[in-house]
């Protein structure tokens, strides 16, 4: 994807959006002028013979407070402006997407994009909602400022979007979708000479971010610590702010201020008023402050013009292997999801970050955090949406290919049926059921194949020996696939690997913090070496 393309995106996706608001916008006025026109009917009225029932219930004109009059004109007014005024907001759309691609194209960056779904027309039928003409919005806030851009796209280009907008290198990626996911593709470029880069201990590891990462990571611990300590204490304030007004309260209501006088004095209010000032000032100053901060050069950010994830993350993962390619906002879409044949082919909801894309010892992969969700257009209001999928996804390429499909799904026991996710609902099951001589593996995993004899070149002793030592050293829950020449690791952990807590600190206890997440980035990368993938060890079955 380039910034001319996702221009074409926006705009055609804006168009779509406004003829969708035209038409919801038609339909309320046609429904509108139906009821008045059925109640004019009933009462056999004229139209003032309406707006006087509409004034009646408002207290008729002798009975009603004139205050209630100009509210009920005010809300009138509104109703009948507001339509317009969004149509307003929707002429000013093809200058925003215009701003946004200028900014990109001048080298800014998305620190954030967040996406949010808007049906324009809903039904309501009894405790069921029919929505209908969704249209998915994307919510960037680009790196250094504060401006928020909230422009509709077509939800199958998001994940090209936001590694666009990221910075990643598109042409990299596709290079490695190519191998992956093309017509020829069969996990194999022999333009590529594989380089052996090993996964190093994590004691060299330390050395490095001794020598390295030192001055940039206490810089963001130190950053992190003022924001933190500034949110508590404006949380303490408000806290403080509440229990007193509370306190004050539970106190009055005992104490008469003069005899027989019970009521609460008359300067609560203002002093609810000042306090509420007081705090919101606080909180703009504390602003002010840190963003101050941001600008000057003991936040590493502010020079290099990379985010918290680049800076720490990044650095890391480029110590693991230089070549790959890290985007903190990209992740994989759902023809990506949906071409390992592990899942039912439905319009999910694909929601991701932390890619990383490139070649490990030779072989192409694409990682990232995956949060899977589907929802029902008939479904209850308050019903949340099913959990498909929430953790991590690897998909690598084979040096050779084979034509059967291989299912691996985890025995989940006791702890699979008391979790919240509905994963297993949304797997299928092609072919039929594979009986292996380990008998371990078979207490850990269901196998499923098209194919008994391939299925057996595939899953070899060695190489179900490396899977169940994976899961128990990552402790996760695997479903693997083996199909159109690669092999799709899914690992079903709930969990990020990229989370850092806000209360956690990067330099406490020799940067533990850090350590681990190289160790669980290892585990990633190990999955090339643990299950061989770049060995020539399957065999073509004839």
């Amino acid at each position: 994807m380039t910034t001319h393309r996702l221009r074409e995106l926006l705009l055609q996706e804006h168009r779509r959006d406004k003829k969708l608001v035209l038409i919801n916008y038609g339909i309320i006025c046609l429904v509108a002028i139906l009821i008045i026109s059925l109640i004019a009917f009933l009462i056999k009225g004229t139209g003032a013979d309406v707006l006087k029932i509409v004034s009646d219930a408002f207290g008729g004109e002798e009975n009603a407070p004139a205050y209630v009059k100009y509210v009920f004109m005010a809300v009138l007014a509104g109703c009948v402006l507001y339509p317009f005024y969004n149509i307003w907001k929707l002429s000013k759309r093809p200058r925003q997407i215009e701003d946004l691609i200028s900014r990109i194209e001048s080298g800014g960056k998305a620190a954030g994009v967040s996406e949010f779904v808007e049906h324009k027309i809903t039904i309501p039928l009894l405790k069921i909602n029919l929505k209908m003409c969704p249209v998915t919005f994307i919510g960037i806030t680009l790196s250094n400022d504060t401006k928020i851009f909230n422009l509709p796209l077509g939800k199958l280009y998001i994940p090209d979007a936001k590694i666009l907008l990221s910075g990643g290198n598109i042409q990299k990626l596709n290079e490695i979708r190519d191998v992956l996911y093309g017509d020829d593709g069969n996990g194999e470029d022999p333009a590529e000479e594989a380089v052996y880069t090993p996964v190093r201990p994590v004691e060299e590891f330390r050395v490095f971010l001794d020598e390295n990462m030192k001055e940039t990571i206490e810089g963001i611990d130190k950053q992190r610590k003022g924001t933190r300590n500034a949110t508590v204490m404006l949380i303490a304030i408000i806290a403080i702010v509440i229990l007193g007004i509370a306190g004050y309260y539970i106190y009055s209501s005992y104490t008469p201020v003069a005899a027989g006088d019970y009521s609460t004095p008359k300067f609560t209010v203002p002093f609810i008023v000042i306090m509420i000032v007081a705090s919101v000032v606080y909180s703009f100053v504390v602003k002010k402050r840190y963003q101050k901060k941001a600008e000057t050069k003991s936040n590493p950010s502010a020079t290099t013009g990379e985010s918290f994830e680049e800076l720490v993350f990044g650095r890391i993962i480029k110590y693991i292997n230089p070549t790959v390619e890290y985007i903190p906002l990209g992740h994989v879409g759902l023809p990506e999801f949906l071409d390992s044949g592990l899942f039912e082919e439905k319009n999910y909801d694909i929601r991701g970050n932390d890619q990383i894309s490139g070649r490990h010892n030779g072989v192409p992969f694409i990682m990232c955090e995956l949060k899977v969700s589907y929802k029902r257009n008939f479904s209850d209001e308050k019903e949340s949406p099913d959990n498909v999928f929430s953790g991590q996804f690897f998909v690598a390429g084979f040096n050779k290919p084979f034509t059967s499909t291989v299912f691996i799904k985890p025995k989940r026991g006791i702890k699979g049926f008391f979790s919240n996710d509905s994963t297993d609902g949304y797997t299928r099951a092609i072919g039929e059921k594979i009986m292996l001589e380990d008998p371990e593996f078979m207490d850990m995993f269901n196998v499923y194949g098209t194919d008994q004899v391939e299925a057996r070149y595939i899953l070899t002793p060695a190489l179900m020996e490396r899977i169940k030592n994976l899961e128990k050293r990552t402790k996760g829950q695997f479903y693997i696939a083996f199909s159109n020449s690669k092999i799709t690791v899914t690992n079903q952990s709930n969990s990020s690997k990229f989370g850092v807590g806000f209360f956690s600190s990067l330099t406490r206890d020799n940067n533990k913090l850090l350590v681990e997440f190289y160790e669980n980035i290892c585990d990633q990368f190990a999955i090339i070496d643990d299950l061989k993938l770049n060995v020539k060890i399957w065999k073509p079955i004839k």
